[in-house]
């Protein structure tokens, strides 16, 4: 996840981490991308970027989620930086596959972590596929 430079410790790099956080962090024209992100919490050793999340109390981990009818379909967010443990829980993120602006994506019923573009029988809504200076990102909106 970017990260604005770090007085003292960002030592020859300032301008390219600077110039990475504007790029990941912010809209054509200037606009920070509206999300809301949950960072710091332990994932299960499955889970990669653009997977759908619940959290497992039993293991206190993040796992991905499966819309099986069961406590594994509890979504709360998107994976969006395994690195830095950010989830987003609302908003805009990118995707590790395609999305089709203007569908409506849901939590997968055969592939754990994975978003469809249509409602299984136990459906979770997960967001919409919405235009964005990246290409198609997905809009979060977990219901």
């Amino acid at each position: 996840m970017a990260q604005l430079p770090v007085v003292g410790a960002s030592f020859n790099t300032w301008g390219s981490e600077l110039n990475t956080y504007l790029l990941e962090e912010h809209q054509f024209g200037g606009d920070h991308y509206p999300r809301v992100q949950l960072r710091g919490v332990a994932y299960g050793g499955s889970v990669t970027n653009g997977d759908a999340v619940f959290f497992d109390s039993s293991t206190n981990t993040l796992q991905k989620a499966i819309a099986d009818g069961s406590y594994r379909q509890e979504v709360i967010g998107m994976m969006r930086d395994i690195d830095n443990t950010a989830i987003v829980i609302f908003g805009i993120t990118d995707t590790t596959s395609p999305v089709i602006a203007g569908t409506q994506y849901y939590l997968s019923d055969t592939t754990a972590g994975k978003i469809v573009p249509y409602a299984p029988s136990n459906a979770v809504k997960i967001g919409i596929g919405v235009p964005s200076d990246i290409g198609t990102a997905l809009l979060v909106n977990i219901r």
